[in-house]
């Protein structure tokens, strides 16, 4: 981005001086707006740069972007059609951010209600949400018992089959090991539990505007988004039957209800333990 910035500058004193007079109206407007343009790159550059040699500074930026940005009112109903019906007994939650999801269960256990979570259990390695998650409980009407383990679901012990519910949304395209967090996903449920998912993925139309766009922004993406990246994580979650087939697999790829066209290409479904 420095570079960019800098190119954009130097350039346009070539290409400005060639279209206009250089003492013009329009001359001293283009040289105005490009000094704007130049050093707006300038900064957002430097602020990138502090991210990324920062993990805290990062991780407390990406928990207040995160907070911002799950309030968008068709992902919200996208969100809530899906994880938002008939959850019932215990629940765990990997990566559950600033509390997201509890939107779609403030009615839980009451006439108007599909859902009764008896308990709700979060696996976060990112403590600078815990203050959004108390907010979001508070203002969601949360009244079923919560805890939170503060961890990467990596390396979190969780005891085998003691889950009804695993919910994961907008969660592997930052951890460390995907094939190892779905594998605590899966042993964590009881036979017939199930794992709800919503991810967004790389554009499975490769070559296209869309997958280009990933390609360039992938690496602001990845400070922003505290490691985030574009996968193809479908492949990740089919595998989970490559020694046995313990799970019923239920996925759809779709262009998700999201107004930045990079981050539209999703898969959404649910895995039912055998």
């Amino acid at each position: 981005l420095l570079f960019t910035a800098w190119i954009i500058f130097m350039s346009s004193k070539l290409i400005i001086g060639k279209i206009t007079k250089k003492d013009s109206f329009t001359y001293k407007l283009l040289r105005y707006i490009t000094y704007i343009l130049s050093g707006l790159i300038f900064v957002i550059a430097i602020f990138l740069g502090v991210l990324q040699v920062s993990p805290s500074l990062r991780a407390q930026f990406f928990a207040k972007l995160c907070a911002g940005l799950g309030n968008e009112p068709s992902m919200n109903k996208f969100r809530c059609d899906h994880i938002g019906h008939n959850i019932n007994g215990r629940v765990l939650e990997i990566g559950p951010g600033p509390g997201t999801n509890f939107k779609c269960w403030q009615d839980n256990g009451f006439s108007n209600s599909t859902n009764n979570i008896q308990e709700w259990m979060g696996v976060e390695p990112n403590n600078y949400f815990e203050s959004h998650i108390n907010e979001e409980k508070i203002k969601r009407n949360i009244h079923f018992p919560t805890s939170i383990t503060w961890i990467e679901g990596e390396n979190n012990k969780i005891e085998p089959e003691t889950f009804d519910y695993v919910i994961m949304t907008h969660v592997l395209c930052s951890v460390n090991d995907v094939d190892k967090v779905l594998e605590l996903a899966g042993s964590s449920l009881k036979s017939g539990g199930k794992y709800y998912f919503i991810e967004h993925v790389i554009s499975k139309e490769t070559y296209s505007n869309t997958w280009w766009m990933q390609q360039l922004v992938s690496p602001i993406i990845n400070i922003v988004g505290n490691g985030c990246e574009f996968r193809s994580i479908s492949d990740n979650i089919e595998n989970m039957n490559k020694m046995n087939k313990k799970y019923d697999i239920e996925m759809e790829y779709i262009q998700a209800p999201i107004v930045m066209p990079f981050m539209r290409p999703h898969i959404y479904g649910v895995v039912t333990k055998l």
